[in-house]
């Protein structure tokens, strides 16, 4: 991290190639595994049939992911639960995965990423910044599947990761670097931005599956913004101007 004051945390432990690792982050991740057990203890599928595409969703995951009027009226009434949309899932589909690949994969990049992030805001400030990309990340990816006409079940903590991702951008030490393809060191930076360039290319070109392409965007885009407006309203701009110096990544 570059040279940012930190803050208090409630409380941390240390956690291996991850350092200090804070209780906040350990609930958060505790609570996805004790969702996720319960998610796989229930076996029962629906299938949406998308042109070539074959979506199977979980009952766990229409239950409590974010789901669209078009997934609640279809199955609301059979699950006995007619309200599915939208006064479910804008927090709940945080803690919902799609299998345990998933939540490996958010719960080390939210340890990784958010433990930096942090001890910059303050646990309170990191909470209510990860909800709010996550929210805002639902809201990009309803709008999206709105505008293409595709019935939306989204569920997974990456909107609220991404925006985590968004906010380190920012705030990383502009020389730090990590391994692409474990093989090329780059500006981590650089990466990020290789990340979200990733993201549109897929978004538009509908590769890589059932993907919540527009999600990661919108966490990403509210975490780059209001990460540095927590930190300092005052001096977010100048923030923001030092992230986009290129020159100073090498």
């Amino acid at each position: 991290m570059s040279a940012y004051n930190s803050k208090q945390l409630f409380g941390s432990v240390r956690l291996g190639p991850f350092g200090q690792v804070s209780y906040v982050l350990l609930a958060l991740v505790a609570i996805m595994l004790i969702v996720q057990l319960f998610n796989m203890a229930d076996t029962r599928v629906f299938r949406e049939f998308n042109g070539a595409f074959v979506y199977t969703y979980q009952v766990f995951d229409v239950l409590w992911g974010l789901v669209d009027s078009q997934i609640s009226g279809r199955y609301g009434q059979a699950l006995d639960a007619p309200f599915l949309w939208p006064q479910r899932g804008w927090i709940t589909h945080i803690f919902v995965h799609s299998s345990w690949w998933h939540l490996a994969f958010n719960a080390i990049a939210l340890v990784s990423f958010g433990a930096q992030i942090e001890r910059l805001l303050g646990s309170v400030n990191f909470l209510i910044l990860f909800f709010a990309a996550a929210i805002a990340a639902a809201i990009a990816q309803l709008g999206w599947n709105m505008i293409i006409g595709q019935p939306l079940v989204m569920v997974g903590a990456s909107g609220g990761v991404f925006g985590i991702i968004g906010a380190v951008f920012f705030f990383t030490d502009p020389r730090a670097r990590l391994m692409l393809y474990m093989i090329i060191p780059i500006p981590i930076r650089l990466g990020i931005l290789l990340l979200v360039a990733a993201q549109i290319f897929f978004l538009f070109t509908g590769g890589g599956g059932n993907v919540a392409f527009a999600a990661h965007l919108g966490g990403a885009l509210l975490g780059g913004i209001v990460g540095p407006l927590m930190y300092n309203s005052q001096g977010a701009s100048a923030i923001w101007r030092a992230g986009f110096n290129w020159r100073n990544w090498w």
